[in-house]
């Protein structure tokens, strides 16, 4: 096993799903997640390196121990560490391909890798629109919640308006009398 140290974006990765970042931090990493496509793409690469890294012994035990543990939190997660696990025992079983096998192999892995990389696009799109809606759906409470905090105002004026009428019009009637 040897010791290779994680990249920046494996290190924030690593920081966002274990819970370690500061508050400030994590909001930082979050907006800059729905903000910016290139950098979404990095920490998906940082994913596919921590994966690769953990199912291929590539990392120190603190390092693994670490990677497991967040591993162990996310579904997600433990669903593309069994694949790449599976892919790792495949490699490493077979033997060594004929020149028309190895064709074969290679448009097929070149077709698989297209398709999961559409479908990671298109999970990435959802997911960017999923987000979008719930920042609108937290604007939306929050004007709401102004609304109801202004309608409140107004009643609390009106009432006192009321007051003041009644006030007045006993004022008028003791003038009157």
């Amino acid at each position: 096993m040897s010791s290779n140290p994680l990249s920046k974006q494996a290190q924030v990765l690593t920081q966002l799903l274990d819970d370690s970042l500061d508050e400030a931090e994590r909001t930082l990493v979050e907006q800059r997640l729905l903000n910016d496509d290139a950098y979404y793409e990095q920490l998906l690469a940082a994913e596919t390196e921590l994966i690769d890294g953990y199912t291929g012994g590539d990392f120190s035990s603190d390092q693994e121990q670490s990677i497991s543990h967040m591993i162990s939190l996310s579904s997600n997660l433990q669903d593309k560490a069994v694949f790449s696990e599976t892919i790792n025992q495949w490699v490493s079983n077979r033997e060594a391909p004929s020149d028309h096998k190895r064709w074969f192999w290679g448009i097929a892995m070149t077709i698989a890798a297209a398709i999961l990389s559409l479908l990671g696009y298109l999970l990435v799109s959802q997911q960017q629109q999923i987000e979008q809606q719930n920042v609108q759906i937290l604007e939306f409470e929050k004007n709401q919640a102004a609304m109801l905090d202004k309608q409140r105002q107004t009643e609390q004026a009106l009432a006192r308006l009321q007051l003041l009428y009644s006030d007045l019009e006993r004022a008028a009637d003791k003038i009157d009398e």
